[in-house]
């Protein structure tokens, strides 16, 4: 070589590239120690490892090992793919959701195994998508104070990442670090994330991070540290939004949190939470929030919340005691099923804004404490608002089979007796004040079989009431006037009777109950969509005109062949007796309009008369 700074050759004659610039590569032979006339030259070229445009690296073309990025060429982004190889998948369009191109669009990532270690020079404010992805050999990233922005996938992959300054960084993107099994950052003293205020969805998922501060952290993605195993200490911000999935199995064991919302998942499955304290006024604990945190035997509510969604604390079985919040409160659908809770305390202004399904389903026995609150009192087995006019829950684990009503409640509470295993029958005090029962009040009562309501009252009935007690068959609904949606489906009722003039029936409200075989129901009665679909009706009477029939709603009535169609007036809904096979008269002189396929399918229908029908 005339230029060993650029280009040496060895004694095998392989020509290696040093550096850039230009050499000439000379041939000579040499036979017994003489020199043989045959020669022979080239001129060789070396360019820059670093392809640089406009400031920009675009790509590494070097051998890797210890790359060291030069500071000297004013780059101030590494450029997308800039360190990892892709395959250039020219059948995709290259638009994006906008309609936009970009040729990145078409790039499918693949890696790269030759770098162990990159300095990044000063001036550096972006690693863009993709720049490092999949670098297999990679353990170590210094980063200058320039460095603000960690693009989507930049390091995702990088299993054996361990380090990386992330002091400055102010922003981190979508699966930034997902699946680097290795980053601990232990070596430069753990990872520091103390000015980051956005990070992207499952950014550090899969990590081996131990300790993160996250206390300018507003801005949070699905999943941003989820599966972090050993991720056992996270201090939160007071402005750290808690995103979906957030620590879902990971291995945090107490958490401060700020926001005034946690959303679904967001510690789902951390089996090494012990404690749990919620600083400000809560709007929505998530449905899962706490799921599975079968070491959680700690919750403080220092303020308000507003809503405990859905299973939120579901299986925390270590879970004791809880003080319910200092204000108004719903409680979703098995929001503490399975816990351990052996003690509920309501504080002096804890209000019941509703429950849902069951929220202590599966809770063996557990005592209330209303000492201190001014709403409710506890006679018994049951919890009541002060005036006595709500039973607002029948207390878990209670072996009673059966319970009589006092006579000055007004409304059973949603979800009060749901799920309860023991409670065979339902009775009400003489002089009953009943006019409602809520949402899911007795659903999944398995044991019910009776519910004998008083004689004298109007009562509305609200959706899902008792949806789910299979045994349940004798109930009279004569002094019914409202049956909410899905409130009788999987039950044994065999016979409705519902005679009040303008009775309404919801949305699938007997759907599917095969041992259902009569109905009655009252003048101008309103059957709602799929009410009686998939029965085993028989027959449909009225007690006077004006009925208006819904969507489906005796849909696939197998069984069905008499019903009072002179009764029915107006419209007839689409699919209203679709599948009706033992139908063979059908006379509607009061049907003005009839829905598509309002008949479809009664494969004995052999007579059919609508001398004032409209519209079709």
């Amino acid at each position: 070589s005339s230029n060993p700074r650029v280009a040496t050759v060895d004694e095998n004659g392989v020509v290696t590239a040093i550096g850039e610039g230009s050499a000439r590569i000379s041939l000579q032979i040499t036979i017994d120690g003489k020199t043989s006339l045959l020669a022979a030259r080239c001129s060789v070229e070396v360019k820059s490892e670093f392809v640089i445009e406009n400031r920009k690296l675009v790509a590494y073309k070097g051998y890797g090992g210890e790359v060291v990025i030069p500071d000297d060429e004013g780059i101030y982004e590494i450029g997308a793919y800039a360190f990892s190889h892709y395959y250039l998948d020219r059948d995709k369009s290259g638009k994006d959701e906008n309609g936009e191109y970009d040729f990145d669009l078409k790039k499918d990532p693949l890696g790269n195994d030759t770098i162990t270690s990159v300095i990044i020079p000063e001036g550096v404010t972006t690693i863009a998508k993709y720049a490092f992805y999949n670098c297999s050999k990679l353990t170590d990233v210094t980063l200058p104070e320039t460095c603000k922005t960690i693009s989507a996938s930049a390091f995702a992959n990088c299993e054996y990442l361990v380090n990386i300054n992330l002091d400055d960084v102010t922003v981190i993107s979508d699966y930034a670090f997902q699946n680097n099994e290795s980053l601990t950052c232990d070596d430069i003293g753990g990872i520091n994330l103390s000015n980051v205020y956005a990070i992207g969805k499952e950014a550090f998922a899969g990590s081996r991070l131990s300790e993160v501060k996250l206390t300018n952290l507003s801005r949070t993605s699905e999943g941003a540290f989820s599966n972090c195993k050993y991720l056992e200490k996270v201090e939160l911000g007071p402005k750290t939004r808690v995103a979906a999935n957030m620590f879902k199995d990971s291995a945090v064991k107490e958490i401060v949190i700020y926001s005034d919302m946690i959303s679904d998942s967001a510690f789902q499955g951390c089996s090494k939470l012990t404690k749990v304290i919620l600083k400000n006024d809560v709007t929505y604990l998530g449905a899962n929030a706490f799921y599975g945190c079968k070491n959680l035997t700690q919750v403080v509510f220092e303020n308000d919340c507003e809503y405990i969604a859905k299973q939120a604390f579901y299986g925390c079985e270590k879970l004791k005691s809880i003080t319910l919040p200092d204000g108004k409160v719903y409680i979703g659908d098995n929001a503490f099923t399975l816990t351990g809770l052996t003690s509920l305390v309501f504080s002096k202004n804890t209000v019941i804004n509703g429950m849902g399904t069951a929220p202590f389903d599966k809770v063996s026995k557990m005592d209330v404490d209303v000492s201190a609150s001014d709403y409710y009192k506890v006679d018994g087995n049951a919890i009541y608002t002060k005036d006595g006019e709500c039973l607002v829950l029948y207390l878990p684990g209670s072996p009673a089979t059966s319970f009589t009503v006092p006579a000055g409640v007004k409304s059973i509470g949603p979800g009060a007796f749901a799920s309860h295993a023991y409670i065979s029958s339902i009775d009400f005090a003489p002089g009953s004040l009943l006019e409602s029962i809520g949402h899911g009040a007795f659903a999944n009562c398995m044991a019910l079989t009776t519910v004998n309501l008083p004689a004298n009252n109007i009562i509305t009935i609200e959706g899902a009431a008792f949806k789910g007690a299979e045994l349940l068959k004798n109930i009279n609904l004569k002094n019914v006037k409202y049956v909410g949606e899905e409130a009788f489906v999987e039950t044994a009722i065999t016979s409705v009777n519902m005679t009040l003039e303008g009775v309404e029936i919801g949305t699938k409200a007997f759907y599917d109950l095969r041992k259902l075989v009569s109905a009655n129901l009252g003048k101008g009665a309103i059957i709602g969509t799929a009410a009686f679909s998939k029965t085993g009706l028989v027959s449909v009477s009225f007690v006077g005109g004006g009925v208006t029939v819904g969507t489906s709603a005796f849909e696939g009535c197998s069984a069905l062949n008499t019903v009072d169609f002179a009764d029915i007036s107006g419209v007839i809904g689409a699919r209203a007796f679709l599948g009706c096979i033992k139908l063979t008269d059908v006379d509607i002189p009061n049907v003005t309009e009839l829905g598509a396929n309002a008949f479809s399918d009664c494969s004995s229908l052999k007579n059919f008369k609508a001398e004032n029908l409209v519209i079709i």
